[in-house]
């Protein structure tokens, strides 16, 4: 699924993964009930399942209903995503809670110093400016450097939570769905790496182009097919099930993989010789499917190129 689901422009066919999807809706509702704490919905809620107590803290209970428990499940989006904006800095932890700006984690690199007191960010603020006094014998120089960057409200207003990853500082299922991806797709890089081909395929514009060349859809998905691989020719189908006779049955003499069929099998090299276009320069690369069709990309740019290369597709899908 990991495939389907990424963006057309990074090797995928753009299909939602459901159940990052799902932790993306969920977390707006959380959303909801962490900054609208005087809806009726998060008043129940909060008297029910976490009275007193911090919704990042709140454990499971064996009784309780599926629904909190599915909100609970995607609690890790928010709390890896959400930052809170410094108003009077009174409920902000310098230690505990996502506060600074930029990239990262939003939380202070530096560690806490022994036996420090300070605890909260309104303690490195006096007469509505930082004190860089404080700081400095706190903070390492990049975190001081952030928390400097900060403004501090002139009218002490209150600290709230955003999400920086939208322009309104409100969360969105959108965004919501993007973090809770990446934040799967990083948990995933302790399996094996993806073969060469995918990773050359993310610093390329393989994809772009693919997604844009005027033909079918459905010889787009027949090329994004051969471009990963999996395309059902003979061989794959028996390194996949171990099972059926994995030599070309056009020619009788080879195993067919996706090279073979359309490059070096006797009826295909029959059909590029009668085909109205010519690619002998690429012939050097026909052992790869993948530094072929890569290779083909250098002529899009020129007059007629892009015809040229949707000509290809077809004469490939024929094959």
């Amino acid at each position: 699924m990991g495939k389907l689901a990424a963006v057309k422009g990074k090797e995928g066919l753009g299909f939602r993964d459901l159940q990052d999807f799902n932790s993306a809706m969920f977390a707006k509702m959380l959303w909801r009930i962490l900054t609208q704490p005087n809806l009726l919905m998060s008043k129940v809620l909060r008297g029910k399942y976490f009275k007193g107590n911090s919704i990042w803290q709140t454990q499971v209970r064996a009784g309780d209903s599926w629904i909190w428990k599915s909100l609970l499940s995607a609690r890790e989006v928010l709390e890896i995503g959400a930052r809170k904006r410094v108003g009077d800095g009174r409920t902000v932890d310098i230690w505990k809670d996502r506060w600074l700006p930029g990239g990262g984690s939003g939380m202070v690199v530096s560690p806490k110093p022994a036996d420090c007191p300070v605890q909260k960010v309104h303690e490195l603020i006096q007469d509505g400016k930082w004190n860089k006094v404080v700081m400095e014998s706190m903070f390492r120089e990049d975190d001081c450097k952030k928390i400097e960057g900060i403004p501090i409200s002139l009218c002490g207003g209150k600290d709230k939570l955003v999400w920086p990853w939208a322009k309104s500082g409100q969360y969105s299922v959108k965004t919501g769905y993007m973090l809770a991806r990446d934040m799967r797709r990083d948990g995933r890089r302790r399996v094996p790496q993806e073969a060469s081909n995918s990773r050359n395929a993310c610093h390329s514009n393989v994809w772009k182009v693919l997604w844009n060349l005027d033909i079918k859809h459905k010889l787009k998905h027949f090329l994004w097919k051969c471009l990963h691989g999996v395309l059902p020719v003979n061989e794959v189908i028996r390194s996949r099930i171990g099972i059926g006779e994995n030599r070309c049955k056009c020619c009788g003499e080879m195993t067919e993989t996706l090279e073979h069929l359309f490059f070096f099998c006797s009826h295909a090299e029959l059909i590029w010789k009668a085909a109205p276009i010519d690619w002998d320069g690429l012939k050097e690369y026909r052992h790869s499917f993948w530094h072929w069709w890569n290779s083909l990309m250098e002529v899009q740019n020129r007059i007629g190129g892009r015809n040229h290369i949707a000509l290809t597709v077809n004469i490939l899908w024929q094959i």
